[in-house]
């Protein structure tokens, strides 16, 4: 089985990294990396939270839940979910901008 790293160290982490380290966790490595005091740290990396999802089975319970919340909402709208941005016109949108 393939060992999947977890966590990464400040020091190996560049504005690059977002997707796997969020982007707090990216800007701090790459200030470490141009040379801006930040202390000694470690950001835990999406995959791990994946892979807690995938150990504990959570994923099915949150999907489930979801599902529920999805129904209701149909229910209460009856709108189609996939239509529903598509009619949305931002013509009618008033900006205050």
């Amino acid at each position: 089985m393939k060992e999947t790293k977890f966590v990464k160290f400040f020091e190996e982490l560049s504005k690059n990294d977002v997707k796997i380290a969020g982007g707090k966790g990216a800007s701090l490595g790459e200030m470490r990396r141009v040379g801006i005091p930040v202390p000694p740290g470690f950001v835990v990396l999406a995959c791990a939270f994946d892979e807690f999802l995938k150990q504990t089975d959570l994923n099915v319970e949150i999907e489930a839940a979801l599902n529920k919340v999805r129904e209701l909402v149909n229910f209460r709208t009856k709108i189609d979910p996939k239509k529903q941005f598509k009619e949305f016109d931002l013509s009618k949108v008033k900006s205050k901008f």
